[in-house]
């Protein structure tokens, strides 16, 4: 075996193992399901089951680490921000057979740490959306605000994303939803549009990789996951910017940036140290991130970067269906490139697209007729 991936249940994950495996390499993907769609890919070898993180931490990297010295040694791809924190916080139960893509925990604490961000950012020449407040969750003012605002956690793990919040009462339901001592951002709401660049660095700070795809619309709206985007040229001024910050942090790997761009230029506004939910638009682009990011974790020459073409195109269809089934059916029609990328979609491993078409509809279905029988519920009060 050549690596492990962590939770293949998910669609992202599920992107860097089908990338890696037109790499060629010997995968051995991990879920804590047996319906795991990625356990079905062509491009698994080997399939385990592990302890789910959430109820399980200590006993999923203890399993991780048992897999590495049995099968490896291997390098250890974690697919989500909570696998990264508990294979961190567990390195020495990996054991050495294990062996994490990244420089170190400190580098990736600064670029996953949104208090540390702007400032590093800054460094670089980059903009970041003013800071309203950073402290404790239970000292954030929430009166004279200029709302909306936009509302992180100091830990990646804590809120899962970016929360674009509309006013005080929403300030404080979610701040109360985090423990008094969690450490808050709150920075300017700033309209414009999501861009994202892909880049992947080497181990001397030396840009080996770059992608830039324009986001065409989120779900939500305000900064959710990308439904639809399109390839760009480069903007090699950015990405140099962009690599210079990756370098004063001390990272290097595969890294998702994403901007928010108006008239005051690209605003840096996260940092993601994983495979991303686009990423097949890469791939379909003749971009094989992962494969790059995997020759440095093995101290291989990745080679130079490379041109690509713009205007390809990158659709969440299943987000749009679902959103059909709500009553929004033109969504499914928007104008835009071509797509030629999906986030489920493979056409040379298509069962787990099948299986992840299956369980996102299965969901939406199970929401509706949650939804249903609350609104059945409430006119019954009434």
């Amino acid at each position: 075996m050549d690596a492990l991936l962590t939770d293949v249940h998910l669609r992202w994950p599920i992107a860097g193992l089908r990338a890696l495996g037109r790499a060629e390499l010997r995968l051995l993907a991990t879920a804590p399901r047996r319906s795991a769609p990625g356990f079905w890919s062509r491009y698994t070898t080997r399939r385990a089951l592990v302890p789910s993180i959430a109820e399980d931490p200590d006993g999923f990297a203890v399993e991780v680490g048992r897999l590495a010295a049995r099968h490896g040694p291997l390098v250890v791809y974690p697919g989500t921000e909570e696998a990264i924190a508990t294979l961190f916080d567990h390195r020495a139960t990996l054991g050495s057979a294990a062996t994490l893509p990244y420089p170190g925990p400190e580098p990736l604490d600064r670029l996953r740490n949104k208090r540390t961000l702007p400032k590093l950012a800054a460094a670089a020449g980059l903009r970041s959306p003013a800071t309203l407040f950073e402290g404790r969750a239970a000292e954030a003012p929430v009166a004279d605000l200029p709302y909306p605002c936009v509302l992180k956690a100091f830990d990646p793990v804590a809120l899962g994303r970016s929360v674009v919040v509309h006013g005080p009462r929403d300030l404080r339901n979610r701040l109360d939803a985090l423990p008094p001592s969690e450490g808050v951002l709150l920075q300017e709401y700033e309209h414009g549009t999501f861009v994202s660049l892909d880049l992947v660095v080497d181990r001397d700070g030396r840009l080996v990789r770059r992608f830039q795809h324009h986001v065409l619309r989120t779900s939500p709206r305000e900064g959710g996951s990308v439904v639809r985007s399109v390839s760009v040229a480069p903007d090699e001024e950015l990405a140099a910017r962009a690599t210079d910050m990756l370098a004063r942090a001390g990272y290097w790997g595969l890294a998702g940036l994403q901007f928010l761009n108006n008239e005051s230029g690209p605003a840096l506004i996260d940092v993601n140290p994983r495979f991303s939910g686009p990423l097949p638009l890469s791939l379909a682009c003749g971009l094989n991130l992962p494969a790059a990011w995997h020759a440095i974790a093995i101290g291989e020459d990745p080679g130079e970067p490379g041109p690509y073409p713009p205007g390809i195109g990158y659709h969440r269809a299943e987000t749009d269906i679902g959103a059909a089934l709500r009553g929004r059916p033109d969504l499914l029609f928007e104008r835009g490139p071509k797509p030629r990328a999906g986030s489920f979609w493979a056409a040379d491993d298509p069962v787990p697209a099948a299986l992840l078409t299956a369980e996102a509809l299965g969901v939406r279905t199970r929401n509706r007729l949650a939804d249903g029988r609350r609104r059945l519920e409430r006119s019954k009060r009434l």
